[in-house]
């Protein structure tokens, strides 16, 4: 699925990547965070692997720590080499990469995306150039080049420092290890929207250590996930960690403008050209409840602002949206058996609305309802239709009560007009 990002380690003249079938490998999170440690031993080359990592809870920065124990019992030079394809933007057409010599770093770029990669051999640097030893700057997937990983076999790199087009990068690091000994190395990535912002947040891992931004890191999420207490005496062990998981899962999957991502993976491309990195009204809602019941309302107010902002005119939320508050790709029909029809899953827009009031029964925030009242709920719920709208979209249910003419176009008004009553009363 999608484009890898490899790992390979080289010693006595062999290459492995910790991909490939010769490693054991076995995936695993700190209790009560999402810090990795991805276990993977390589009995043939006589490595043994601890990685952890994490994206750091303040900044854009990936961070990961290798533990590498050398289990034979002579001493020897071990390689390490880290290979980069981004395909920045999803399509692998006029990325360019670059070596820095300054702070001995690759970049990668295009328009308003950059990544920026070192490798550190300690936690404290005095100077502000990483420890990258070696690199390849080269073409992917062209005139039948598979990518730079391919010129770490020989355990020696090119250093060409610039190709752009398809392009893919490979950074290596050299250590000496006594025999049955351990050394621990960082690699770490800072991403931005132009060349400012990840050489400042290179700055920050030089000057506070990998080490302290992975500790905080942890030390956050396991605070944040444990601030609520909810009683889970009655849970198996694994079925607290699960749970604990899942809600740090979903933060990771909330954008900061508010959006609740269904899924972020690539499994979808294989046969649909296309993601599930949207933002389905209807399962940010059920993902908004559930936050809600987990004592975590303030986290869903950014999602109800969202669907304030990109609620459609005509009074409701349509199938899914990108997280920038975009439309997103959709297979809703708007014409179906011989009429025009709206392309929407009528309860996508009630589900919303019912998570909104989920909200305010857990929390009493009148002064939230009130902010998202007009353009949200009464948008949605008591649409008006105009002759000129009838006639592009004829609904056929009427709101109970009302005059001919007036259209709903959901089937949840009860708690709109609840809303609607407890706004009345706080006005």
């Amino acid at each position: 699925m999608g484009h890898f990002q490899r790992i390979g380690i080289y010693t006595d003249g062999k290459l492995s990547w910790i991909n490939e079938e010769n490693w054991k490998r076995k995936p695993a999170y700190k209790s009560d965070t999402l810090v990795s440690e991805n276990w993977a031993l390589n009995n043939e080359l006589g490595i043994e692997l601890l990685l952890e990592e994490s994206v750091c809870c303040e900044d854009n920065i990936f961070l990961r720590k290798i533990t590498i124990k050398n289990l034979q019992k002579n001493s020897r030079e071990v390689r390490l080499f880290f290979n980069h394809d981004f395909h920045l933007y999803g399509d692998g057409i006029g990325d360019t990469a670059i070596y820095q010599m300054d702070h001995n770093v690759i970049v990668h770029y295009k328009r308003a995306r950059y990544f920026l990669i070192g490798i550190l051999k300690a936690n404290n640097k005095k100077d502000m150039v990483t420890d990258i030893d070696d690199y390849a700057i080269g073409y992917a997937e062209r005139d039948g080049l598979k990518g730079t990983y391919v010129d770490a076999e020989d355990g020696v790199l090119s250093k060409n420092p610039v190709a752009q087009g398809t392009v893919d990068s490979t950074a290596g690091i050299s250590l000496q290890l006594q025999g049955s000994s351990t050394k621990v190395i960082y690699y770490y990535m800072t991403v931005g929207k132009d060349f400012k912002d990840v050489y400042t947040l290179n700055d920050t891992v030089m000057e506070l250590g990998p080490e302290k931004l992975l500790k905080h890191t942890e030390e956050y999420q396991r605070n944040w996930v444990n601030r609520q207490r909810i009683d889970l005496s009655g849970l198996e062990p694994r079925l607290v960690d699960l749970y604990k998981r899942s809600l740090l899962t979903i933060k990771t999957q909330t954008d900061a403008n508010g959006a609740i991502i269904a899924a972020n993976d690539s499994e979808n491309i294989q046969f649909n050209r296309d993601t599930y990195s949207y933002m389905w009204p209807r399962d940010g809602a059920f993902v908004s409840i559930a936050m809600i019941n987990a004592g975590f309302p303030e986290f869903t107010k950014p999602f109800f602002r969202f669907c304030k902002n990109v609620i459609w005119w005509a009074g409701c939320l349509l199938h899914k949206y990108n997280p920038d508050g975009t439309l997103g790709s959709s297979w809703l029909p708007w014409v179906a058996h011989g009429e025009p029809s709206l392309p929407i899953q009528e309860d996508e827009t009630a589900l919303v609305i019912h998570a909104l009031w989920k909200y305010y029964e857990a929390t009493g925030d009148i002064e939230f309802i009130k902010e998202v009242y007009e353009p949200l709920v009464k948008n949605a719920v008591f649409l008006w239709m105009t002759t000129s709208i009838q006639m592009i979209f004829p609904l056929k249910v009427m709101i109970s009560g009302k005059n001919e003419g007036e259209f709903l176009p959901l089937p949840h008004l009860l708690f709109t007009e609840d809303f609607s009553q407890e706004r009345n009363s706080a006005v």
